[in-house]
């Protein structure tokens, strides 16, 4: 797994990272691809950026370790969470989830009315999973999908890795790099007052929607930022 955390922070930096630990088994997460390794990885490596934060304060950091197992459970911890004793249900709409198709499968996004609106527009069926899964049988998964993103949902074809380096949407993202960092603008400069946390002193507002923004604004919590 080292050398998933080595490929991320060189692709963001072009250096190599600072001494970093991986624990535990890559089998924690099911599943074709290497998640768990992705899932320490990005642990790993935001930690590792937390710890040249703090090396600005003129603190060493010190060996960053990240555990699959931990890893996992803050993946998964929409499904672990709890209000009062309470879970917080299914973070997904009945309409949502993998449909077998005619030739294969596809993947449907209905969390949102207007997304659930779109998949039964274009799919010509009333609300219910029975009415959709039966309309997308029939039908070829990339039919389904271009219907449903044509009536202004969300679907997609579960394609192969091969499939989908061929298709033009695959080759733009492959040709991206990992990450596009940029300036907006200049800025003053500020003096970070002292703390022993990486990001102490940092105010930000936090106005994203949806899975990556709010955990991006946990993850600098986390360090310290004070996050609105």
């Amino acid at each position: 797994m080292r050398e998933v955390v080595e490929g991320v922070w060189h692709a963001l930096t072009g250096a190599r990272p600072g001494p970093f630990e991986l624990t535990g088994a890559e089998d924690v997460l099911p599943g074709p691809y290497r998640v768990a390794a992705a899932a320490a990885a990005s642990v790993a490596a935001a930690t590792l950026a937390a710890g040249e934060m703090l090396k600005l304060r003129e603190i060493e950091p010190g060996v960053v370790t990240a555990d699959t197992r931990h890893a996992a459970a803050a993946f998964h911890s929409e499904q672990l969470l709890r209000v009062d004793g309470v879970g917080a249900g299914s973070a997904w709409a009945p309409l949502s989830g993998n449909y077998r198709t005619a030739d294969g499968w596809v993947r449907l996004h209905a969390n949102y009315p207007r997304h659930e609106a779109a998949v039964c527009w274009g799919l010509g069926v009333p609300g219910s999973r029975g009415a959709v899964a039966k309309a997308v049988a029939g039908r070829s998964a990339r039919e389904v999908e271009h219907a449903v993103v044509s009536a202004g949902g969300a679907a997609a074809e579960l394609r192969s890795p091969s499939d989908w380096a061929a298709h033009p949407q695959g080759a733009a993202v492959a040709s991206l790099p990992l990450a596009d960092l940029g300036s907006i603008d200049d800025a003053p400069k500020r003096t970070l007052f002292y703390s022993d946390r990486p990001l102490g002193g940092i105010r930000v507002l936090e106005l994203t929607h949806v899975l990556a923004g709010p955990v991006a604004g946990r993850v600098l919590a986390a360090h310290g930022a004070d996050v609105l």
